[in-house]
Formats: structure tokens, C-alpha cells, sequence
């Protein structure tokens, strides 16, 4: 197993056992069930004449 601190481009998150990643799918899938179900609504919120610099606040600075 590589050593994480030597990778070129280390994971941000790292997942530690098969009981980690067992529950992070778990909860992925119900993020993912919850997100499709709320889409509509979602969406039905854009700003449809949203600027550049009204979808990235950073570009204000």
C-alpha cells in the first residue's frame, strides 16, 4: 500500500476500512435517493438571469 504522504495527488478524503466505506456508500446512495427526490424543486429555484459573478461569489474579491 502506498503511503498516503507520498502520493502525487493525496485523496482529500480517505476512507479507513471496509466498514467506513461500507457506511459512506450507504450514505452516498441515501444523499443521492434524497437529492433526485428534491430536483424538481431544486432547480425550480435558478435565477434565470443569473450572472458569471452571481454563481461565483469569489469573483466579487
Amino acid at each position: 500500500m502506498p503511503q498516503v504522504a507520498d502520493l502525487a495527488e493525496p485523496p482529500v478524503r480517505l476512507l479507513l476500512g471496509s466498514d467506513a466505506v461500507h457506511y459512506a456508500e450507504q450514505v452516498d446512495a441515501a444523499r443521492a435517493a434524497s437529492d433526485a427526490k428534491w430536483r424538481e424543486l431544486s432547480v425550480s429555484t435558478d435565477h434565470d438571469d443569473a450572472t458569471a459573478e452571481d454563481l461565483d461569489p469569489m469573483a466579487r474579491l
